[in-house]
């Protein structure tokens, strides 16, 4: 049985380690300075609001690799969360494709439709 392993680009973890980076501290010291001036709201919230937004970005991207193709087989195709697909299973397959300046047609991506409806 032939595999073909999907390599995912590391790009979006380290755009989120930068992020972080700056919301964490950001957040925390807007949190912070929030208390310890006798519970100034615009100060904390602030803080919260960081904290939050970046706790949603990383949310996102652990559900998006979560969901993501881990290889492919004679079979079907296997997520990274460990469900296999068989491909009489899948409806369509919709081949996303960017045209980039002078016309020039890449590959963007792939999305993949099944019959079997997935939790979350």
């Amino acid at each position: 049985m032939d595999r073909l392993e999907v390599k995912a680009s590391s790009l979006p973890f380290i755009l989120v380690i930068l992020l972080g980076l700056f919301f964490v501290p950001m957040g925390l010291i807007s949190l912070i300075t929030g208390l310890l001036k006798g519970f100034e709201i615009v100060p904390f919230a602030i803080g919260i609001m960081g904290l939050l937004l970046f706790a949603l970005i990383v949310w996102i991207i652990r559900r998006a690799l979560k969901t993501s193709v881990k290889c492919f087989s004679q079979e079907g195709l296997v997520l990274n969360d460990g469900q296999m697909f068989r491909w009489t299973d899948l409806n369509r397959v919709v081949d996303k494709v960017r045209i980039r300046p002078y016309n020039r047609k890449t590959f963007g991506g792939r999305k993949l439709s099944s019959k079997m409806v997935r939790p979350g």
